[in-house]
């Protein structure tokens, strides 16, 4: 008889699995019966619609096309067939100085050449520039355009600046991905198997478990490292990709509900396992409570099977329950159900990956087709001619080898239709034929890539075969439409600084990463990481808020979790919480109260997991209830080499020190959930923040102020987490003499004369104060370096919550000289090098790091829109934006502001930008005078006058002239 395969089976799945599994199901069918890959299902890039966030409940993913700028290897466009499988198809574009010269590939993770240059929020318009003359003698702007659901228009524009004719050309690369086992950017793909079973037999993946405890908990018990799920372990040759990890210690135990759809009168369980660590891992299984013979799962480097006899298993659901015995761990891949005579049938079996795609002829000559064995659809490209490509194959890994291996020193690379070099993987080259470009002018070429049946692309390579006469103005309609947008003249000068920052933020989106058992598109820091990072995500979102509210909302969702979930958020990297600080500012440009009732339950359970108030987190283990996330991750505030952090991990002291950061985040996640839960009229909530900020604000004062250096300090525990001391260097002198000792004034738990103290050492030259901004660490500290990454460097996040900061403590000048300093470091560095960094060096001045960065330098998209976007109220974190409304041309203003219980009888400051060509008076209650005070043409400063604070506050704002 012939035999079952099963690649997949939800037979026994975890309710949040099949949910999850059926909402991508429903969406992708959806997408592809409706057209609606380039208006996505989920409608929140323009309007947040009664209901929208149902769409976001079961998904990380992002709403974004098919097709977009996602490759973890080249520049170029790529597409995803479907979001579940992991699949990408990439076409890669390169341009060379001339078609014999050597080829430098556009590779994303490291500088090579290329600038991204514009987009638009829904990706429906990009574009880069590469730099083939620096600079800006020779280049050649490459563009992408979505003309509907799967199909899209790219111009390639040559532009010569240089005093002779010039003959550059285009290297395209089509070629196919499958996910990777794991964060790679080139590597091979994940290798999986494929279970083959005697008919009836029914397949279990271990993963698919509806609980599994560690015998003895951990503190990552319920915050799994990057949304994996308790125990998995994403590896090669296993049936869908993932086993768990078992034996970490005696009593693992794991729980499966599994639906039988047979009745065997004598049935097995054959596991599926391998143990790499030497020994026996003693095993007990039951079914239904009874328990089956004992076994153990011996030593083996590749994975094996062993049967268990179960006896008679009737239809229907059954629990099996599998505990062990040692510790001594294993790897379990799943379960097979099977006749006990037949269990020698089951097999396993590679899936073949062949990334070799049939090119295929078109109708017409300047066109091709490609079939990939994984995919039902075709891609088709259709081109001008005068493009005239011939089409190569590239056998080999990475094109990088095209560039590092001297291919010049023979004909092979440019006489051969097939080249071929290390490593698996295939590229089909179009070899173009060089563009002529007479000095001073420019040559546009066009064509068209699509995906779809094989008659649906044949009928569009006919329909765009001869629409070169009309592609530019098609183009030129698409792309002013997709950039549209309005800001001040104030802000020209930074307009292009600005562009830059908001193309690489808005490109920065990866695929596949693979989080929360499924694959997603994840707006990346940098394409260098592949990967999730939470601090910089909270970043990137606060930078897209004036950008698009469905693209921050997407930063925000993909990080919070629903409270059936295991882990309490998504997490990688340093646990600051700036979620908390994007979810304010999503309210405060919103106001909408779905998005609030919504995302209010995920924000309550990422705090309560950082304050240590549920079972499993291990941040308040010390009896000072200063907060410590050591074991989570060794970086406590995103600053790697940060002078105490650096020393308190060289002295193996992360059991006995709590840094100060993390206790001011809480206290002030703790703050604007107090605000949300007035809001939403949840007074049970109200008390247990109150009693959490004034816990961690005393314990703070109590055993970290350091009166001699003006910081917060480093605490130092015995052996029985008592606190003894601040933690200081050989010389006496406070460790801390940094932005993590400044960072309860981000809290607002300062005294006046601590808040005096601190704002004098951030703004005194020389101290934390430089000429390109806020250094990370006080330049007078005795341990300062000018070579150090975060010690010695400027970075933009921490600024922010110093921006913010200001505006809570009524100091609108100080805050705008954080904004317009950065505005300034940012516009000489970008409009010199094109580049996005990441730092900036005190003495220098120039931008360090990663070149197309967006995750912690999105803050300056921010800063931009306060001082130039119309319509734009910037608070600070005390502020709760009750509601505004404003004239379609930003002429009037109404808003209505509630102010943290601690602000009561405080001025705070507050900038509204408007229509530039008008200036404004403001009131308050009873039509009293509010100081108002012009910044520059648009902008204005607002101070909510002490007696004003006691209660919500109404203020309008009128023009006069």
């Amino acid at each position: 008889m012939k035999k079952q395969t099963i690649r997949q089976s939800f037979a026994g799945c975890r309710s949040y699995g099949i949910r999850h599994a059926c909402f991508l199901v429903f969406v992708f069918c959806a997408l592809v019966s409706t057209g609606a890959w380039a208006q996505p299902s989920r409608q929140i890039y323009d309007a947040w619609t009664p209901g929208f966030t149902k769409t976001l409940e079961d998904t990380h993913d992002l709403a974004l096309p098919a097709w977009g700028l996602y490759s973890t290897k080249y520049n170029g466009i790529s597409h995803v067939p479907s979001v579940k499988e992991g699949f990408r198809f990439d076409l890669s574009v390169h341009a060379t100085y001339n078609l014999r010269s050597k080829m430098a590939p556009a590779n994303v993770s490291f500088e090579s050449g290329y600038h991204l240059w514009e987009a638009s929020p829904d990706l429906s318009f990009y574009s880069c520039r590469y730099e083939l003359e620096w600079k800006d003698k020779l280049f050649v702007d490459v563009s992408f355009l979505a003309i509907d659901e799967q199909t899209r228009l790219v111009k390639a524009q040559f532009v010569n600046n240089t005093a002779t004719s010039q003959y550059p050309a285009l290297q395209l690369f089509a070629n196919f991905n499958f996910p990777p086992p794991v964060r790679t950017t080139v590597g091979s793909p994940l290798k999986t198997v494929e279970a083959q079973l005697p008919p009836g037999s029914q397949w279990m993946d271990a993963i698919r478990y509806s609980d599994f405890q560690y015998g003895v908990p951990s503190p990552q018990e319920n915050l799994v490292y990057d949304g994996q799920l308790r125990g998995q372990v994403r590896e090669n040759n296993t049936v869908n990709g993932s086993a768990i990890l078992v034996g970490k210690n005696e009593g693992d135990k794991a729980s499966y509900t599994w639906v039988v759809d047979n009745v065997f009168s004598d049935a097995a369980i054959i596991i599926r396992y391998r143990k790499p660590t030497p020994g026996a891992l003693p095993v007990t299984l039951s079914v239904d409570g009874k328990s089956l013979s004992p076994v153990s799962l011996s030593e083996s480097k590749d994975y094996v099977t062993l049967a268990v006899p179960v006896g008679k298993v009737e239809k229907g659901s059954h629990v099996l329950q599998v505990i062990t015995g040692a510790k001594s761990p294993a790897l379990i891949n799943g379960f097979a159900l099977v006749d006990a005579k037949r269990g020698g049938e089951v097999t396993f079996h590679a899936v073949e990956q062949n990334p070799s795609p049939t090119v295929l002829a078109a109708d017409v000559p300047n066109a091709l087709l490609l079939k990939y064995d994984a995919l039902e659809g075709y891609y088709g490209m259709v081109w001008e001619p005068a493009l005239s490509p011939s089409v190569r194959t590239f056998n080999m890994e990475s094109l990088d080898e095209v560039h590092y291996r001297n291919f010049n020193k023979t004909k092979e690379l440019f006489t051969n239709q097939t080249v071929t070099g290390k490593g698996e993987g295939t590229y089909t080259n179009l070899f173009c034929e060089p563009v002529g470009v007479k000095s001073g002018t420019t040559e546009d070429r066009y064509f068209y890539i699509f995906y779809g049946t094989k008659e649906d692309v044949q009928q569009k390579i006919k329909k765009y075969a001869d629409a070169w006469a009309t592609s530019p103005t098609i183009f030129d309609a698409g792309r002013n439409k997709a950039l549209a947008k309005h800001y001040n003249k104030a802000g020209d000068t930074y307009r292009f600084s600005q562009q830059l920052m908001e193309a690489v933020t808005l490109t920065n989106v990866v695929y596949p990463v693979y989080t929360m058992d499924s694959y997603i598109k994840h707006n990346a820091p940098g394409r260098e990481w592949d990967c999730l990072y939470t601090w910089d995500s909270g970043f990137i979102g606060i930078g897209m808020v004036p950008l698009n509210t469905g693209r921050a909302l997407e930063c925000l969702n993909a990080y919070t979790m629903k409270v059936t979930d295991q882990s309490a958020f998504l997490h990688h990297g340093s646990p600051v919480p700036t979620q908390a600080y994007l979810f304010l500012e999503l309210w405060n440009e919103t106001q909408n109260k779905e998005y609030l009732r919504y995302a209010y339950p995920r924000m309550k359970r990422y705090y309560q997991f950082m304050a240590g108030n549920v079972e499993h987190s291990s941040t308040r283990t010390m009896k000072s209830n200063v907060l410590k996330t050591w074991d989570y991750f060794y970086n406590s505030g995103g600053w790697d080499d940060y002078p105490p952090q650096v020393y308190i991990h060289k002295q193996k002291w992360e059991d006995r020190v709590s840094p100060i950061v993390t206790t001011s985040h809480v206290i002030r996640f703790a703050k604007i959930l107090k605000m949300a839960a007035t809001e939403l009229g949840l007074k049970n909530d109200l008390k247990a923040y109150d009693n959490d900020i004034n816990l961690f604000a005393s314990s703070l004062q109590k055993y970290s102020w350091d009166e001699a250096s003006g910081y917060f300090g480093y605490v130092m525990h015995d052996a029985n987490g008592n606190p003894e001391k601040i933690v200081r260097d050989a010389n006496g002198v406070n460790y801390n003499m940094g932005l993590d000792g400044c960072s309860p004034l981000v809290a607002g738990v300062c005294t006046p004369a601590q808040q005096q103290r601190i704002t004098e050492n951030l703004f005194t030259p020389g101290k934390l104060w430089s000429d390109v901004g806020i250094s990370s660490v006080d330049q007078t500290a005795p341990y300062f370096s000018y070579s150090g990454y975060w010690n010695g460097c400027v970075w933009m996040p921490h600024q922010w919550f110093i921006w913010k900061t200001m505006l809570d403590n009524n100091k609108p000048d100080l805050a705008l000289r954080i904004a317009k300093t950065a505005l300034d470091v940012w516009k000489r560095e970008t409009e010199d090098s094109y580049q996005c960094f990441e730092l900036f060096g005190i003495k220098s001045g120039r931008g360090q790091g990663w070149h197309q960065f967006s995750g912690l330098s999105a803050p300056v998209l921010a800063w931009y829109a306060a001082l130039y976007k119309p319509g734009t109220i910037t608070t600070g974190f005390d502020s709760w934006v009750v509601s505004k409304t404003m004239a379609p041309d930003f002429s009037t203003a109404d808003i209505t502001l509630r102010l943290q219980d601690g602000q009561k009888g405080k001025s705070v400051a507050a900038l509204i930008c408007l229509n530039e060509n008008y200036n404004y008076v403001a009131t308050g209650k009873n039509g009293k005078p509010v100081p108002l005070v012009k910044v520059h043409d648009g902008l204005w400063q607002l101070t909510v006058p002490s007696e004003q604070t006691l209660s919500e506050t109404a203020i309008t704002i009128r023009k006069t002239t």
